[in-house]
């Protein structure tokens, strides 16, 4: 640790931490460099005013560093050879920054794959940050998510690798992100998410859930912590959800409340 809060390599920066607080809320973060594109960094952030004495007046580019640099590939090439490489269809899922986006296609497109890897990369990326991800029933579920996750986890170093509690349907990754695994077979099944938060809400194969089934899991996202909050569904035409799902992305006829 050098600095105020830095964590360097040497004497180059690899990880920078701030502070916010007020009477009622205390907020730390650190921003780790994995693999940035570090001439980025200094084409556009500014010189600090203020810096601490290990810096010695040196430019972005000169001071910091990544785990990449570094010569530390644990982490995003582990990743990458977990997840694969996305197609093109599942780039544009995995890069879009809408509140809302749905997935659509026929079986064999991948969009379930889709799902799992952008569970796993928000889950690196926001340390924190809570996610439910839900199939209509638990057969499926298992098939479909849990056993896949498993397997793709333990392609990654056990020092990164998320932590499944099975009692709680639960993946814990090292940062402290959580995904939380579910169905909801019938229209009851969604009271059991009643009163929870999460940041993000990955529906798979939203057709076959109801509208009122979609909602009630759709108010789960909110909460005041500084993530995304996104709801991602994935979708085959046909099944009992099908006329939302067409009314809301591809008339794009909103309701009172629902135009993004």
């Amino acid at each position: 640790v050098r600095g105020m809060g830095d964590v360097a390599i040497g004497d180059l920066k690899v990880l920078g931490s701030s502070l916010y607080a007020n009477r009622e809320v205390a907020l730390y973060q650190g921003s780790l460099l994995v693999d940035p594109d570090l001439d980025e960094i200094a084409r556009y952030l500014p010189h600090p005013s203020r810096e601490p004495d290990y810096r010695r007046g040196r430019s972005h580019a000169e001071f910091m560093t990544s785990l990449v640099r570094a010569g530390y590939r644990g982490g995003t090439a582990a990743l990458r050879a977990a997840l694969g490489e996305p197609t093109f269809k599942q780039a544009l899922f995995l890069s879009s920054g809408a509140r809302y986006v749905a997935y659509g296609g026929a079986r064999g497109g991948g969009k379930s794959h889709a799902v799992r890897a952008k569970a796993t990369y928000l889950g690196y990326e926001h340390p924190g940050i809570r996610m439910l991800l839900v199939r209509r029933t638990f057969p499926e579920l298992r098939e479909n998510h849990t056993s896949r996750l498993l397997d793709a986890y333990e392609r990654l170093p056990a020092s990164i690798r998320p932590r499944y509690s099975d009692s709680d349907k639960v993946f814990v990754f090292p940062g402290g992100a959580r995904l939380k695994l579910g169905y909801c077979d019938s229209e009851d099944d969604v009271r059991q998410y009643q009163g929870q938060e999460y940041d993000v809400l990955f529906i798979d194969e939203a057709t076959q859930l109801s509208e009122t089934q979609f909602k009630w899991l759709n108010a789960c996202v909110r909460g005041a912590g500084p993530y995304p909050k996104r709801t991602y569904l994935t979708c085959n035409p046909g099944g009992v959800g099908h006329a939302w799902v067409k009314r809301l992305f591809i008339d794009r006829d909103y309701r009172a409340g629902e135009d993004p």
